[in-house]
């Protein structure tokens, strides 16, 4: 008796202690939900188009997705994590429902050695059948094993956010290398054309030297100009051919298949546009903001769990069992068993405080986490929203120039045909058209690529909602 009061109060110091000590009751989580709730409240405002590059009207580009999204690597492992954590999910939550358990047995028994010293019979064998039915189930008097069901459940939400973040980052990666080929594609003929109007200059430039109009000098500067636009050539087919590969990665494609394009004219694919109005802070549909919410809510409820370690368990079992000499008397032979079981966690004081102490160190893991993912995600629409504004001045600027060198080219090819003008010099005016060419194709791409990285960002194109149209 007096052993049983000491467990007892024993029992109750600890539960006083746990609970004026959880780092549950601390209100960090209550904080971070609150947090969540102010940017969902600001993108609810909005129209979400989570299918975006559709609006590019590029059927190769759609096609190019779809084979991504159906043999990407990656995305797949992805998948896979979704199901373990859906399995583990369940058989988590198994543990909230009573476990059925059932056996057999069947023995035969008979005696060796000398007969007469043996009290087992050596001439035949005694046979034995056993047969049982079990049921046991812990009553969850606090909570713990539905708090780590609970756990299990928002973890494996998680994962499903995380296939959500790999499927839009594969989306955005296909349409930022699809675009950059484009670019690539463009200026390879470009520079190639550039190498050909060189060579065409050194030829003008090497008859002249020939009768004596022009110096060694000038046919050497001449040769300079064509070996440097070859390497500039050279540059870009090997950073073509990474991008390819790149590609071929993403659409899981081996050396030896074709990737089924002819790519567009940067120059004619029309930008669908950012409103940078739209704030910051609309983040709440980012699929990796959830992931982290989703990890903050499963580890909450791990440590809920854990802090509750401390209190006793209470396990109920029933048991019907038989035994006989021959199977048709089993039914006969019924015994019906009881048993109430008690744990007492709190006992083993050390084990069970480390456990919280590593669920209160997860659990601020996944709060820092969470943090972090807010602070990127802030970041990077800020910064795309500022290199996206950039672009567009920047490919405006280039077009200007494109427009000017284009009629300077024209002027040196009148002057050329009314024989006022050189050839040297109407090439030399192709030659800078061209690299202003190149310059405004490489600004579209660069427009192109920070559009795409807003909507990736933002996880979708935001549209505002016109609240007047009642629907």
């Amino acid at each position: 008796m007096k052993l049983s009061k000491i467990t007892i109060a024993v029992f109750f110091s600890f539960a006083v202690m746990g609970c004026s000590n959880r780092m549950s009751n601390d209100g960090s989580f209550e904080q971070a939900q609150q947090n969540y709730a102010s940017y969902k409240k600001i993108t609810d405002q909005y129209q979400i188009e989570t299918k975006w590059w559709k609006n590019y009207n590029d059927p190769q580009l759609n096609q190019l997705i779809k084979i991504a999204l159906a043999n990407n690597k990656n995305l797949a492992k992805s998948a896979i994590l979704v199901n373990k954590a859906l399995y583990n999910a369940n058989l988590i939550g198994a543990n909230l429902v009573p476990t059925f358990s059932a056996n057999s047995q069947s023995k035969a028994v008979r005696g060796a050695g000398d007969a007469q010293k043996n009290r087992v019979s050596t001439s035949h064998s005694n046979i034995a059948h056993n047969a049982s039915l079990n049921l046991s189930y812990t009553l969850d008097l606090w909570q713990r094993l539905s708090d780590s069901a609970s756990a299990a459940e928002w973890e494996k939400n998680a994962t499903v956010e995380d296939l959500d973040a790999a499927r839009l980052s594969l989306i955005n990666a296909v349409i930022s290398t699809y675009y950059n080929l484009a670019y690539f594609d463009q200026a390879v003929k470009i520079t190639q054309e550039n190498v050909k109007n060189y060579q065409k200059i050194s030829r003008v430039i090497q008859n002249k030297q020939s009768v004596g109009l022009v110096t060694q000098l000038s046919v050497d500067q001449s040769k300079q100009a064509i070996l440097q636009t070859k390497n500039a050539l050279i540059n870009l087919q090997l950073a073509q051919k990474n991008t390819e590969k790149v590609l071929r990665n993403l659409l899981n494609l081996t050396p030896d298949q074709q990737i089924p394009v002819s790519y567009p004219d940067l120059l004619n694919v029309k930008l669908q546009g950012i409103n940078t109005n739209v704030p910051v802070s609309s983040i709440a549909n980012r699929p990796d903001l959830k992931s982290a919410l989703f990890r903050l809510q499963s580890g909450f409820k791990n440590l809920e769990a854990t802090e509750n370690s401390w209190y006793p368990s209470i396990t109920l079992g029933a048991s019907l069992s038989s035994s006989a000499a021959l199977t048709g008397d089993l039914a006969n032979n019924q015994l019906l068993g009881g048993m109430l079981g008690f744990n007492l966690p709190f006992l083993d004081w050390n084990r069970v405080k480390s456990k919280i102490k590593i669920s209160e160190q997860n659990y601020q893991l996944a709060k820092l986490n969470y943090e972090q993912t807010v602070t990127k995600a802030l970041n990077e629409i800020n910064t795309y929203y500022y290199s996206y504004q950039q672009a567009k001045k920047s490919l405006a600027n280039v077009d200007k120039s494109y427009r000017l060198n284009t009629k300077i080219s024209q002027h040196y090819k009148n002057r050329y045909h009314q024989g006022i003008a050189e050839l040297r010099d109407w090439l030399n005016a192709i030659n800078t058209m061209n690299s202003s060419k190149l310059a405004m194709i490489k600004a579209k791409y660069d427009t192109l690529n920070y559009e795409n990285l807003v909507y990736q960002a933002m996880a979708g194109k935001y549209i505002i909602v016109d609240k007047r149209i009642k629907k």
